[in-house]
């Protein structure tokens, strides 16, 4: 019988060795995650005590815009890199997965991107609440029994483009440190090696932005899920496909006209706005779940945005499989 968490034919599940070594990868990658995050907040000023401007924080109707303290983190780990799809799992990286907590009355956690403004700096620094990185994580039963009866999560397998685990973990060599590696004679000598490597180094692709549109049929028997992917050069091209996939599908299904707070919340941002596509975009985003709830599927249409790479080919690793098939000294 197979192992029902790795697939393997050699043991069973209770002899699979990859579970507690999934777990030191999950504590690992969890940890440099949250660096990585902290690092972006400092980026954009979000330290503890900073005074940040969100938008609908408030039970005032009329004060559509609030000003709070950000006081902590939210919890992050591997599988925040990834996101649920009825039965799927998606590669998809969530940014708003990314929160922070307020120092208000509004009890929910709010994203970052959803902190349009820093209003006051703070001095403080996250290195005060380092221990943010290490705790909040699971134990090694919690992680056991999350995986109780489930196969292996694609995050530990690779599967998937734009894994965060290869993303954290994977060495980058230097061409000095290929060369050593591939014995610096490919194919005419230690001057080759250097080209291959120069060669490799400009064929590293620029960033892609990948809009992917997911709608689920609101069928009580039988809930269909379809999606549509497109790319685009830049962010700025990336959110107005994203915004017309939005407009298309309230338009299409009339939303707005069984959401009349909605859509009065609409127009009440758009016109006290200057930058109509990000205002558009951000309420789209932020009220999803609103907007687009069904009556049998929790969220029937749904857009998210994902840098990607391009893929390339290394050149050095052709030279050294050809060298092996060819036997070339």
């Amino acid at each position: 019988m197979p192992c029902t968490y790795c697939g393997s034919n050699i043991h069973t599940r209770a002899k699979c060795d990859k579970i507690e070594k999934d777990f030191k990868t999950y504590e690992k990658v969890s940890v440099l995650a949250r660096e990585k995050y902290i690092n972006t907040l400092l980026e954009k000023g979000i330290n503890p005590g900073a005074l940040v401007r969100t938008y609908n924080r408030t039970n005032n109707f009329m004060q559509k815009f609030s000003q709070s303290r950000v006081s902590s983190l939210g919890s992050l780990d591997v599988f925040s890199h990834y996101k649920k799809i009825g039965r799927s799992i998606s590669s998809i990286y969530i940014e708003s997965q990314e929160l922070i907590e307020l120092d208000d009355d509004n009890e929910a956690l709010v994203s970052v991107k959803h902190c349009y403004e820093v209003v006051e700096s703070s001095t403080s620094e996250w290195d005060a609440t380092g221990s943010w990185t290490q705790t909040q994580l699971l134990g090694f039963d919690e992680f056991k029994n999350m995986f109780k009866g489930k196969k292996r999560h694609p995050a530990f397998t690779g599967e998937f483009f734009g894994c965060i685990v290869k993303e954290l973990t994977a060495k980058k060599e230097t061409p000095e440190e290929i060369a050593v590696r591939v014995g610096g004679h490919l194919f005419g000598g230690s001057s080759h090696v250097t080209a291959s490597a120069d060669r490799e180094e400009e064929l590293e692709g620029d960033p892609i932005y990948v809009v992917t549109a997911i709608s689920t049929s609101d069928d009580y028997k039988r809930a269909h899920t379809s999606s549509e992917t497109k790319t685009a050069g830049c962010f700025e091209d990336a959110r107005s496909i994203a915004i017309q996939m939005y407009l298309e599908r309230v338009t299409d299904y009339d939303l707005f006209e069984y959401n009349e707070d909605l859509l009065d919340e609409f127009k009440s941002v758009m016109e006290a706005t200057s930058d109509l596509l990000d205002t558009c975009y951000n309420f789209f985003d932020v009220n999803q779940d609103s907007l687009f709830s069904g009556e049998y599927v929790p969220k029937t249409f749904e857009v998210d945005i994902a840098e990607q790479k391009t893929s390339t080919a290394s050149i050095l690793d052709i030279d050294k499989m050809l060298e092996e098939i060819l036997g070339t000294p």
